[in-house]
């Protein structure tokens, strides 16, 4: 999950769905409100679609 929060650089004020994963595939997809990369603590994970058993 820590690759969609950190990778993730939208142009909207609106939430969005963001999808990750590593080599085997999407894993991970959560739904968040973006900011400004110079603010990115301040991202907020409005829901967990679904993650890896693992996590």
């Amino acid at each position: 999950m820590n690759a969609c929060v950190t990778k993730f650089v939208p142009k909207t004020r609106a939430h969005v769905i963001v999808i990750a994963g590593s080599s085997k595939g999407a894993d991970t997809a959560v739904v968040l409100k973006p900011v400004n990369s110079r603010r990115i603590f301040d991202t907020k994970i409005r829901e967990i679609i679904t993650k890896p058993n693992d996590f």
